[in-house]
């Protein structure tokens, strides 16, 4: 297969010259990225579909019914929305994981073959980068929940120390600085799948310090990239916002006894609009995974010119 030396990951680059080699890569492989990756975008947005079209017509019908005279029991209705949501959670998130999943297995191959190549089967289902995918995203949800219940209980004490608005104030400039010190674990978790090898913990223990040595490095990369990848998918999701706004407005007519004034196709065009939007976004998304990967590569890199600097420095004394 061609190497292209201008694309490989052992290089030490800019944060600017990451974003601009995932692009490079992302759009000069996309036919090869698309077949490997199809499947499961359709996946991706057919999750959409399914919680698009619930959000903004189910919900607001319910509440509606719920909200009339003759309405039933609000609490059950209540339960019952949050029992949907939780499973319309795990559906998005399941579609989330096997979609990074897939496009985590094509940077790997790339990593270990200097290039992206065609695939063989019309899905190739990497078990091994999936099954590593689903544990990050496990220690990923973990570390979230336990800082946001430290964060939130931290708040809570400052505010009774404090008082409300200089103990909220203390605690949103903590939690922006807990937000950056928690980006080398980006890091840490795509060395973790690529890299096919090595327990989770011991990535997270060996890899974390070594991140934090880079944190101007990740954290340009994931701003920058972040930035990008909201504007488009604003764009992309342009439509399908002007459809969910349209439905609940018309629903909530019905909460004042107007008509709804909606035609009777208006369901599928909703959904029709966002499985497009959901599918266009699901490849948005994956071209993000690929300035992260330089990133990583681009550590990876330096950590080694690092270390030899040292041992260079050792012998001369």
């Amino acid at each position: 297969m061609e190497q292209h030396n201008d694309l490989s990951l052992q290089k030490s680059r800019s944060a600017g010259a990451c974003i601009k080699a995932g692009v490079s890569l992302y759009l000069s492989n996309f036919r090869k990225i698309f077949r490997q990756t199809w499947i499961a975008a359709l996946l991706w947005a057919v999750a959409s579909v399914v919680v698009g079209t619930i959000s903004v017509t189910t919900f607001p019908q319910i509440m509606a019914f719920a909200s009339a005279p003759a309405g039933g029991d609000v609490a059950s209705w209540l339960v019952a929305m949050e029992i949907v949501y939780a499973i319309l959670s795990l559906i998005s998130l399941a579609a989330l994981v096997l979609l990074t999943g897939t496009g985590l297995a094509v940077l790997s191959q790339h990593a270990g073959q200097g290039a992206i190549s065609q695939p063989t089967r019309i899905f190739a289902f990497d078990r091994t980068i999936i099954w590593r995918t689903i544990k990050a995203a496990v220690m990923l949800v973990v570390i979230e929940i336990i800082v946001c219940i430290c964060l939130s209980l931290l708040m809570v004490a400052l505010m009774m120390l404090m008082g409300r608005g200089a103990g909220l104030g203390l605690a949103m400039v903590i939690f922006l600085i807990v937000l950056i010190l928690l980006l080398p674990i980006e890091y840490v978790l795509i060395k973790y799948v690529i890299s096919r090898s090595g327990s989770l913990l011991r990535h997270l223990s060996d890899g974390y310090p070594r991140g934090l040595r880079h944190l101007g490095l990740i954290f340009l990369v994931m701003l920058v990239t972040e930035i990008l990848v909201m504007l488009v998918m604003l764009v992309i999701g342009l439509p399908a916002f002007i459809l969910a706004s349209a439905n609940i407005m018309a629903y909530g007519g019905t909460l004042m006894g107007d008509p709804l004034g909606m035609p009777g196709y208006i369901l599928a065009l909703t959904a029709v609009t966002m499985f497009i939007s959901g599918f266009i976004q699901a490849y948005v998304f994956l071209m993000a995974l690929f300035p992260a990967y330089y990133m990583y590569g681009s550590i990876e890199q330096q950590e080694t010119e690092r270390i030899e600097a040292i041992r260079a420095i050792g012998k001369q004394q």
